[in-house]
């Protein structure tokens, strides 16, 4: 798989986290089998680890874990890799979530160029 690949997939696993969609040991198990060998090669991948490690060594709540996981996708770069479809969908999950919708959502509409979810 290309990292460029493994880290949308790692933004939707992160937003899917944020949402409360899946638990933090999914989403950490869903990390430790898909980024093992690419740490090195992406910056966000190389950031995440250290997050997770931070936190499993006791250095960080799950609360700050989170604050700091809301950063990481806040300042993501969407890679060609991202279709307008494929950025409604999990955006549209995590337009229920106040903080997501402010931050998130505004940036992934200005890099597609669009708006995704209708804030009505």
């Amino acid at each position: 798989m290309v990292v460029a690949e493994i880290e949308k997939n790692l933004y939707q696993q992160i937003a899917h986290y944020l949402t409360g969609s899946i638990a933090l040991r999914d989403l950490r198990r869903w990390f430790d089998c898909e980024s093992w060998e690419h740490q090195t090669e992406s910056d966000i991948i190389g950031q995440v680890e250290l997050l997770f490690g931070e936190y499993t060594s006791r250095h960080r709540t799950e609360q700050d874990l989170r604050q700091q996981l809301e950063q990481v996708i806040a300042t993501f770069t969407f890679k060609s890799v991202i279709s307008p479809v494929q950025a409604t969908v999990f955006i549209s999950a995590a337009s229920s979530n106040k903080t997501l919708r402010g931050g998130i959502l505004a940036k992934a509409e200005r890099a597609l160029a669009k708006p995704l979810v209708n804030y009505a």
